[in-house]
């Protein structure tokens, strides 16, 4: 078992100035993985932010006022982070905190993502025409069929129908009555946003590792949402209404670091697998457990998946034992990949041809 006592919850800090060389483990040769568009996805889904400060504005889209918000999210798009950005940074991040011992205010970020829900695509796709179009003004898109900007493209029923409509059949929520005030706690039309005739469209995601950075971009944002102010005496609406701003911090010690169930195992954060560059060792995510000797089938698919429904004596005692060793929770032992699993934490590739790595 590797000796390494980095926390099993993320993968080990290696110098961003590598060699050539083939002999690092942790980046192994990998050239039938994809070479992933790291510089058009979103940061926080494949490098994820990991910041102790975040703020999740969400947004409604006004009726009648699509193209507003059109014109106000383009404006937004130069302030997403990449997973370009964000993997970098993490990566530097780990690199000074492993030299220094600990964590300090040496490099920082502020970074924002935006997540839309099926509704908004569809109301920016329209007939098609119009996206098609404009599509049509980025290299990237432009030989780009017709179809692939067809929003109901997207199968998953959950993602289409949204959580108020699947509340109470599909997820078991407390039924809707008549009398309002016999209505549970968690029936949708008590939540705070999200419920009939008070769901978001999308969400903008802030977050920081300064509270007053975060404060200071959240503000800038909210700023061309209320005044539309785009530029000095510059102004256009932005189409969207605030239906809630969620705060969200780092609990306080002891517990710092941990998530809020109070866990800090990590096992259940999949390792995505593809590359950064043609570089057939340039991974994404960075092999943790990579002597092949100890983890034969480490991240291949069909392998046992140890969820929440089973319990834990049912894994092996050589998995609980290094588990332990390595900070897992015994009350969550969760080995999650997607669509397969590894024995203790691999990287996860989603389909035969990884052809939806995200």
């Amino acid at each position: 078992m590797p000796t390494d006592p980095t926390p099993v919850r993320e993968v080990p800090a290696v110098t961003l100035l590598r060699t050539q060389s083939g002999h690092d483990l942790t980046r192994p040769d990998a050239h039938q993985e994809p070479v992933l568009a790291v510089h058009n996805i979103q940061g926080n889904i494949l490098a994820g932010f990991n910041k102790d400060h975040q703020v999740h504005l969400y947004l409604r889209i006004l009726d009648g006022q699509v193209e507003a918000f059109r014109e106000w999210l383009g404006r937004l798009v130069p302030f997403i982070a990449t997973t370009s950005e964000v993997l970098a940074f993490n990566r530097l991040f780990k690199e000074v905190r492993q030299r220094r011992g600990i964590e300090t205010r040496t490099v920082m970020a502020t970074w924002v993502n935006v997540a839309l829900s099926f509704r908004a695509l569809k109301l920016l796709a329209g007939d098609g025409k119009i996206i098609s179009k404009r599509a049509a003004g980025f290299e990237d898109y432009r030989k780009a069929r017709p179809s692939q900007f067809d929003v109901e493209r997207f199968a998953d029923s959950a993602f289409r129908q949204g959580m108020a409509k699947r509340s109470v059949d599909i997820l078991s929520d407390p039924p809707d009555t008549r009398d309002r005030r016999k209505r549970l706690e968690g029936n949708r039309h008590n939540w705070l946003f999200g419920g009939p005739g008070n769901e978001a469209d999308l969400v903008v995601i802030v977050g920081s590792d300064s509270a007053a950075e975060l404060a200071a971009q959240v503000a800038q944002i909210e700023d061309t949402i209320y005044s539309g102010r785009t530029a000095p005496d510059s102004f256009s609406p932005s189409g969207v209404a605030v239906v809630y701003k969620q705060f969200g911090n780092t609990l306080p010690p002891p517990l710092t670091g941990h998530e809020h169930f109070g866990f800090l195992d990590g096992v259940s954060q999949p390792g995505i697998r593809g590359r950064l560059s043609p570089d057939p060792h340039d991974v994404l995510t960075l092999r943790q457990n990579p002597a092949k000797d100890e983890y034969p089938n480490q991240g291949s698919l069909g392998r046992t998946c140890y969820g929440r429904g089973n319990s834990y004596s049912a894994i092996p005692a050589r998995i609980r034992t290094q588990l332990r060793n390595r900070g897992a929770s015994t009350r969550r032992v969760r080995i999650l990949l997607l669509k397969g699993a590894a024995e203790a934490g691999g990287p996860a590739q989603s389909g035969p041809k990884m052809d939806r790595i995200w």
